[in-house]
């Protein structure tokens, strides 16, 4: 899993948004904010992600999850074990079974 900060600006909240496979940050860079730090994941081709995610949600008081497609996924692999570390989680258009014959992709 790669990552991209958006928007880094020391806030004690942290909006994490898994993208949807094959995007970038064009999708949504564009986006402002101004009360969150914003951490984009994509390219899940490995499912850890290139930086250490528990230390670096240990900084922040507040976390919200928006998932986007094949980052719905992504996103559940990386919060199955410890759920309650979010504030909240919002899932867009996908799935936690990806590839599936009846709530995915055959």
């Amino acid at each position: 899993m790669k990552y991209q900060w958006l928007h880094r600006q020391k806030a004690d909240t942290l909006l994490l948004f898994c993208n949807g496979w094959g995007m970038d940050a064009r999708v949504v860079r564009h986006l402002g904010s101004e009360r969150y730090d914003v951490l984009m994941l994509y390219n899940y081709q490995q499912v850890t992600p290139e930086l250490e995610l528990n230390e670096l949600l240990t900084r922040y008081k507040q976390i919200t999850v928006v998932a986007w497609s094949m980052g719905v996924w992504a996103g559940q692999q990386l919060f199955k074990e410890a759920p309650e570390r979010l504030a909240s989680a919002i899932a867009i258009n996908g799935t936690c079974c990806p590839i599936d014959d009846v709530y995915g992709i055959p």
